[in-house]
């Protein structure tokens, strides 16, 4: 018989951290709906801004802007003619009482994590930091610090729509306009039609914060789950009954396997063993898929 593997403090943490990687790349509904959300807002995005050009080009023809253009100064924005702008003040001048909708094509680090998790995640950056902070009802710790300063690093890098103060000009969204002041001194009167495709935009950006956060919510419920298991457990074989794929993430030969672990509820353990049934599933639709290729 195989002798089994005590546990110790170090092998805990290296346990926790290595299921934290698996946790994310388990298929699940939240993540599919994060992914459904993003395509969401990218499409509604689009159509807003299409608005925002038409309407742009009507209030500031781009023949006046070509001359205009000419006599800008590089040294101050107070001496510029015309200026990249990424905010639009909408008013719906049709239904007197729809009020204005202030869009911004420079978006804030909770949606740009949200739109970016996976490329973040490759980068070793964890993209759920926005969530956490929200989790904690604001409060942030010094881990969080360092890893919002390294995602905003790799956002002002890799990502031209993250909001910063000057970034107008890279960001693709941006628009020419005259330099008339701050957005609001341009606000532009748009029709029930047009107001309609604003609100479907500014939803599309709610509900992609909140799949965001209710996946990290999904993962991180799960991975407390599998930490409780990882503490309770004297031996690597004991968790095996959990994390069922386990000898796939960490070498290891485990014999039988048998634990009680009262605290944790049966539903959540559950959930583990159902994760670990996902995964399976999406390797083996993998590779049928690679067979068919071949074929």
């Amino acid at each position: 018989m195989t002798d089994r593997l005590r546990l110790n403090g170090a092998k805990r943490s290296a346990l926790k951290k290595e299921h934290w990687k698996v946790v994310l790349q388990t298929p699940c509904e939240q993540k599919d709906n994060l992914v459904e959300a993003q395509t969401r807002f990218f499409s509604t995005q689009t159509d807003v801004h299409e608005i925002c050009k038409k309407l742009v080009e009507e209030r500031f023809p781009k023949a006046d802007r070509d001359v205009m253009r000419k006599y800008n100064s590089d040294r101050s924005y107070h001496t510029t003619f015309t200026t990249m702008d990424a905010c639009f003040v909408l008013k719906n001048v049709q239904s007197g009482d729809a009020g204005e909708n202030r869009i911004s094509f420079d978006l804030n680090d909770d949606v740009s994590c949200a739109l970016n998790h996976d490329k973040m995640i490759a980068s070793g950056l964890n993209p759920f930091v926005e969530c956490q902070h929200h989790a904690s009802g604001g409060v942030r710790n010094p881990q969080l610090n360092t890893e919002s300063s390294a995602n905003t690093n790799w956002l002002r890098d890799n990502f031209s729509q993250n909001h910063g103060y000057g970034r107008e000009k890279d960001n693709p969204f941006s628009l020419e306009v005259v330099n008339t002041g701050g957005c609001h001194s341009r606000a532009y009167a748009i029709q029930d039609w047009q107001h309609e495709f604003v609100l479907n935009f500014e939803q599309a950006k709610v509900e992609l914060i909140q799949c965001h956060r209710m996946y990290y919510d999904y993962c991180k419920t799960n991975q407390d789950t599998m930490c409780t298991v990882i503490d309770q457990a004297k031996y690597l074989d004991e968790i095996q009954e959990y994390w069922t794929d386990i000898d796939e993430s960490i070498l290891v030969n485990g014999d039988s396997i048998s634990t009680n672990l009262a605290v944790v509820s049966e539903d959540r353990l559950a959930e583990l063993k159902a994760m670990a049934n996902n995964r399976k599933a999406k390797d083996e639709t993998v590779v049928v898929a690679k067979l068919q290729n071949q074929a």
